[in-house]
């Protein structure tokens, strides 16, 4: 789904990645994250990926 959005749209989503992050918990989440940073490259997602990550490894 997320796959699907628009960049604008994405933007405002990304406010929520770091809750979403914890809740799933989840390597496709992330490998989602990792498409949409490709897809969108003005999209700043680095954090978001990071925090991603590590709330996997916690």
């Amino acid at each position: 789904m997320l796959e699907q959005s628009k960049e604008t749209e994405l933007y405002w989503l990304c406010e929520i990645f770091e809750d979403l992050s914890a809740e799933f918990q989840s390597q496709a989440f992330i490998h989602c994250l990792l498409e949409l940073q490709k897809k969108y490259p003005d999209l700043d997602m680095k954090q978001d990926i990071e925090y991603a990550i590590q709330s996997i490894e916690e």
